[in-house]
């Protein structure tokens, strides 16, 4: 049995920034694929978590208990309506 992981871009939304600057974010999730020694078996895809980066340069968007913070700044965003 083996474990590969698989990570895609399962959305883009807009978000407003506290600094006044809208923001691309793009929610990436990771899978983990599994497969066994049966030879007719096919593998499985699990979800096993989300992350979240600006478009525009990859930084890494923290997200915890609802608020969403750009990684090494103090700047929030919020999800545009």
């Amino acid at each position: 049995m083996g474990v590969r992981y698989i990570e895609k871009e399962t959305a883009r939304f807009e978000a407003q920034g506290s600094d006044g600057q809208t923001y691309l974010v793009v929610e990436t999730t990771r899978l983990a694929e599994v497969t066994t020694i049966h030879p007719d078996a096919m593998p499985q895809t699990v979800p096993s978590g989300k992350s979240y980066r600006l478009f525009a340069d990859g930084r890494h968007v923290n997200f915890e208990d609802g608020a969403m913070t750009i990684a090494g700044t103090s700047i929030t965003i919020k999800v545009k309506s």
